[in-house]
């Protein structure tokens, strides 16, 4: 799904994006041309049993996405992003989302790509459990490009568990 010019292309209040595969964004892939304004919000949906190389549940690029009360569970990266993976982009998890038992390679929670030179991923009153990585981040994995440039890639958490993520 790509972005509109309106900022804000993606509203989904409920209902399931389940058993789905992709190379990118199992079940769902958002990505905005212009990289400005909010794209995309879920609310009370479950993005569950997905695969994919990279962000079976999610992959979030140049855009922002909101869970909003959501859940991203099960599902399964052979690579990067178990969860989502994020790419130039902000991802915020909040009101009770819930982010368990994804599974990857790297970050089997969430995970920056290694090529970004600038994300964030805000956290807040929410939950990242039971998530596997085989190398490193069990539940969140961030990295950045090296590059000559100042960029951030950013954490922050307020009022959100982390309970039983692991590499394995």
């Amino acid at each position: 799904m790509s972005g509109g010019k309106d900022g804000h292309s993606l509203d989904m209040n409920g209902g399931e994006l389940r058993g789905n595969q992709a190379g990118d964004g199992g079940g769902l892939y958002i990505t905005s041309s212009n990289g400005d304004g909010l794209a995309g919000v879920l609310t009370e949906t479950a993005v569950r049993g997905n695969r994919a190389t990279d962000g079976a549940g999610l992959s979030v690029r140049t855009t922002v996405l909101r869970l909003s009360s959501a859940t991203v569970e099960d599902n399964e990266a052979s690579r990067l992003g178990g969860g989502a993976k994020i790419f130039e982009a902000d991802l915020s998890i909040e009101d009770n989302s819930l982010i368990t038992a994804n599974v990857a390679v790297d970050g089997g929670g969430v995970a920056t790509d290694e090529e970004t030179t600038g994300a964030k991923v805000d956290c807040q009153d929410s939950t990242l459990s039971m998530n596997q990585a085989s190398s490193r981040g069990g539940g969140v994995l961030m990295l950045a490009a090296a590059v000559n440039r100042v960029e951030t890639v950013v954490f922050e958490a307020r009022s959100c568990d982390f309970v039983g993520n692991s590499p394995e």
